[in-house]
């Protein structure tokens, strides 16, 4: 988990944050800002883009690791003023399909 705070200097500045996230787990991204003139976007190790959102002061995305490797997210201040900007990145393995979940009435009693 990271947790990063920065001052984004005048238009079209960037900020890049670089993670390397390992196949079959589940990134989730969520940037925040004094401005709605941003863009987000993030890309997978093969330089494919994941997701591009902007226009907003606050942005998430949950995504699928396809590819293993180095992810980048890049945040680009549309501002011609200084701005703040808090961005928040999670990864791990989780689930949204709670069906699948192990629970109690799959244990066996314990042997010994």
């Amino acid at each position: 988990m990271q947790n990063i705070q920065e001052d984004h200097q005048g238009k079209n500045s960037k900020i890049f944050v670089l993670n390397y996230l390992s196949l079959s787990h589940v990134g989730f991204v969520s940037m925040k800002s004094d401005s709605s003139r941003m863009i987000m976007s993030i890309n997978d190790p093969k330089g494919r883009e994941i997701d591009r959102q902007m226009g907003e002061a606050k942005m998430e995305k949950k995504f699928d690791v396809r590819n293993g490797g180095q992810h980048q997210i890049c945040v680009q201040n549309q501002e011609t003023r200084e701005i703040k900007v808090e961005i928040f990145l999670q990864t791990g393995e989780w689930t949204d399909d709670f069906n699948k979940v192990i629970t109690k009435k799959h244990l066996k009693p314990v042997e010994v």
